[in-house]
């Protein structure tokens, strides 16, 4: 039995009989209100359509419980599936407060209930709402559902998911244990300011859709730091990968929450161990780039030209740290990616920068764009990129920068000398053999950052 079958009991002599219809359909449009709780057993299909407020929560043991309404549950309530029994959102949203089972740990392939959606478009299950306390969901989420978390608390998933919508994490922790996984999911979207997604109970995990969110911090130096209470935290080990679920997806990073599409605002992705940015879809043919992350740029992390640099090494060694807590320096005007432990590229892994469209941003010779910042190292495995060009003709590398213009009618250049060292890009005049020695001491300036 599983979510389709709507929770009928097994009949290994008679199979065909789960898959047609029978038993009976109770739906109870009055309300269901007081202290009591809810139990539906048996192979039988129960709707509830009215706004239920009754306070002792709903378990489901066997068969269905479907929903005729948008939270016709108790949308701080806590929902319990067991066995094979099954909760449908039927084509409704749904809010509650705690979904769990009596089961806190499952191995692959257990099951310890369902929550399913049978309508044809994708609807909303959110859970922990106004909830505080951590919680565990070992049964198994499915089809045509989307998944949001809010309230404080930690969710922690322990079963093989394999529904189609997004994945939001609003507020507190999504957490996936050792057997759980989420890799159908289309979206992954942790919208909530300092929200995390945690895998770190997996030695490694590869999610193949598109990963977006965080807020912009200034200040923001690592994983943990308080700074970073408004970007997104992926706790663990992660890659952005392909073709790992039974839907084939193509996986990329765009970090910043979301107006209409994925990481279309500004925002900051912080990781606390290893960050992998997969290469070439899997299979396809060979220098095959596929787009793996998009940063855009608003304005700059800081300008040479206004740092006040006398041009002295001393002059950075006394001054970088004014430089490296925010109050010059402003990661704030852009995408960011900070990695907590190593950061690998790979070969056909395209990274695409783009200017905000209305930022009213004009880059300037001297504008410095501090990208990635990473602890232990950064692997580029193959990934190319050009150096000392206007953005043009990047179809052949796999980083592409936003073409640029003129400045006191001298063309403007990409200086990505800095990148694998520092995830730093610089605007630089044309010819700027100039600025050399320039750029080479600010090595020193970004150094200090990563000390």
């Amino acid at each position: 039995a599983n979510g389709l079958d709507s929770g009928k009991q097994e009949n290994n002599f008679r199979p065909m009989e789960e898959y047609t219809t029978s038993g009976a359909i109770l739906e109870v449009k009055g309300v269901i209100s007081g202290t009591g709780s809810m139990v539906k057993v048996g192979y039988d299909t129960v709707i509830l359509s009215g706004a239920n407020t009754y306070s002792g929560g709903t378990t489901i043991a066997g068969g269905k419980l479907a929903i005729g309404a948008d939270n016709a549950l108790p949308t701080t309530g806590t929902v319990t599936t067991t066995a094979n029994g099954v909760l449908d959102l039927n084509g409704q949203n749904q809010t509650i407060g705690t979904l769990n089972n009596v089961v806190t740990t499952t191995t692959t392939g257990s099951t310890q209930g369902f929550v399913t959606n049978g309508g044809t478009s994708i609807k909303t299950l959110t859970v922990g709402n106004g909830v505080t306390s951590d919680f565990v969901y070992s049964g198994v989420v499915q089809h045509n559902v989307a998944l949001t978390k809010t309230g404080t608390a930690k969710l922690t998933l322990h079963n093989t998911n394999t529904y189609l919508g997004t994945t939001e994490v609003a507020g507190g922790t999504l957490a996936l244990g050792v057997n759980g996984s989420n890799q159908d999911s289309a979206w992954l979207k942790i919208s909530g300011a300092g929200s995390t997604f945690d895998v770190s109970a997996k030695t490694s995990y590869v999610f193949d859709g598109v990963v977006s969110g965080g807020g912009t911090s200034a200040a923001g130096t690592n994983f943990a730091s308080a700074a970073t209470t408004n970007a997104a935290r992926i706790a663990g080990n992660f890659t952005v990968g392909d073709n790992v679920g039974a839907v084939s997806q193509i996986g990329s990073l765009a970090p910043g929450n979301t107006t209409t599409t994925a990481g279309d605002q500004i925002g900051h992705i912080y990781t606390s161990a290893d960050l992998t940015l997969a290469g070439g879809v899997t299979g396809a043919p060979v220098a095959t780039p596929t787009d793996r992350f998009a940063l855009q740029l608003g304005g700059a992390t800081a300008n040479g030209s206004t740092l006040g640099w006398d041009g002295s090494v001393s002059w950075f060694s006394t001054n970088a740290l004014d430089y490296l807590n925010g109050v010059q320096g402003n990661i704030e005007n852009h995408d960011y990616v900070n990695v907590g432990g190593t950061l690998n590229f790979n070969e056909d892994g395209r990274g695409v920068v783009s200017f905000v469209s209305g930022s009213g941003y004009t880059p300037g010779w001297g504008d410095i764009f501090n990208l990635f910042d990473w602890v232990t190292a950064m692997n580029l495995n193959g990934f190319n990129f050009n150096n000392q060009y206007d953005g043009t003709g990047d179809s052949s590398y796999d980083l592409d920068l936003p073409t640029l213009g003129t400045q006191a009618g001298t063309q403007l250049l990409w200086d990505t000398s800095l990148f694998t060292t520092y995830g730093v890009i610089v605007v630089v005049p044309e010819p700027s053999r100039a600025l050399l020695l320039m750029f080479g001491l600010l090595a020193l300036f970004w150094r200090r950052r990563r000390a």
